[in-house]
């Protein structure tokens, strides 16, 4: 029976058991990239790609982006209300500039009334 090894970008954890992998997956210690194989040598293959070795997710719990017709029905079952678009700061400071904006174009109606009344 071969021993396992699994390499986590450089660093290699190893030698492990059948058992042992399996323990490490279902504690949340091996993420689907991490890279498994057999032996001290030799390429691995991803976690994920290994059966019965990492916990599967439900498909509703995966994010998905939405892409083509059906998938825009699936929009509004998001909670826009969970993630803030914008802070209250950034709401504020666009109050201020909108409010801004419109006191400026109230304060030039005079101007350009009395502009049009020299022609």
């Amino acid at each position: 029976m071969a021993s396992l090894y699994v390499t986590r970008g450089t660093e290699t954890e190893g030698p492990l058991t059948r058992q042992a992998l399996k323990e490490l997956a279902s504690q949340g210690k091996i993420s689907p990239r991490d890279q498994i194989r057999e032996g001290m040598s030799g390429t691995g293959i991803q976690a994920r790609e290994i059966p019965g070795l990492l916990p599967t997710l439900k498909k509703s719990s995966i994010p998905t982006r939405p892409r083509g017709r059906k998938s825009r029905e699936r929009v509004h079952d998001l909670d826009l209300e969970s993630i803030p678009l914008l802070t209250i700061e950034q709401k504020e400071w666009i109050v201020i500039i909108c409010g801004s904006i419109f006191m400026g174009s109230l304060l030039l109606i005079p101007l350009i009334q009395a502009l049009v009344n020299l022609f």
